[in-house]
C-alpha cells in the first residue's frame, strides 16, 4: 500500500498503509534496509521500518529468520 514514490534516497518520503511515514535511511544489513519512520496513528511516535529484498521474500527460510528477528 504504498501511496508515494520514492525519492532518490531511497524510500525516504514513502507513506505505508496511511500510517508510515518514511523519514531517513538508517543503514543495511542481510536482510534488508533498514529507515525511521513516524507512526501517525501513535501521535508520530517513532518507528523503525524494514524494507525487505523482493527475491528473497518467496522463500520460507527466509521468512521463519525474520519472524525470529521480530521476536528478538
Amino acid at each position: 500500500a504504498l501511496v508515494a514514490m520514492p525519492k532518490a534516497d531511497g524510500y525516504s518520503g514513502l507513506i505505508l498503509k496511511s500510517r508510515y511515514h518514511v523519514q531517513k535511511h538508517l543503514g543495511e544489513g542481510g536482510f534488508g534496509s533498514v529507515y525511521l519512520a513516524l507512526d501517525v496513528e501513535l501521535d508520530n511516535r517513532c518507528v523503525v521500518v524494514k524494507f525487505l529484498p523482493s527475491a528473497q521474500i518467496k522463500a520460507s527460510w527466509y521468512e521463519r529468520r525474520f519472524r525470529q528477528e521480530l521476536q528478538a
